[in-house]
């Protein structure tokens, strides 16, 4: 019966985690633009670019605009950056960008109030198909 019990319960703290862990939903290297494996954690697909925040950030701004959505605001400072655009059905999509050393960035991306993977991973894909045809 104890044991019935301990199951019960670690089975509940698996399911009650399940937003919170990295689910590895694939690894891209694009010609100069390597990416490493993606992680979708608490409805955010995030990735790092084996590329500087300084060409990151135009190529997301056009990967975003490529994909007709549109801008409401961006912000790119030292820190990183931060686009809020909007799907044309209203629809919330937010990218942040961080910088992780000279030479690599992490890019996060949320489609929607709870997230989309299959919808972010489209706008990776963009980004991407953006960063290779720079090199």
């Amino acid at each position: 019966m104890k044991q019935w019990v301990r199951a019960m319960m670690l089975l509940s703290v698996l399911v009650g985690c399940g937003g919170c862990v990295a689910a590895a939903v694939g690894a891209a290297a694009g010609a100069g633009a390597g990416v490493g494996t993606y992680s979708y954690i608490k409805g955010e697909l995030e990735a790092t670019y084996s590329v500087p925040i300084e060409e990151v950030w135009p190529h997301t701004v056009a990967a975003l605009e490529g994909l007709q959505l549109h801008i409401d605001n961006k912000h790119m400072d030292s820190l990183g950056g931060r686009v809020e655009a909007r799907r044309a059905d209203g629809t919330p999509v937010t990218v942040q960008l961080k910088p992780v050393g000279e030479r690599s960035t992490t890019v996060g991306v949320r489609v929607g109030t709870f997230g989309s993977q299959k919808k972010s991973q489209r706008i990776h894909d963009a980004i991407q198909k953006q960063l290779s045809g720079s090199a």
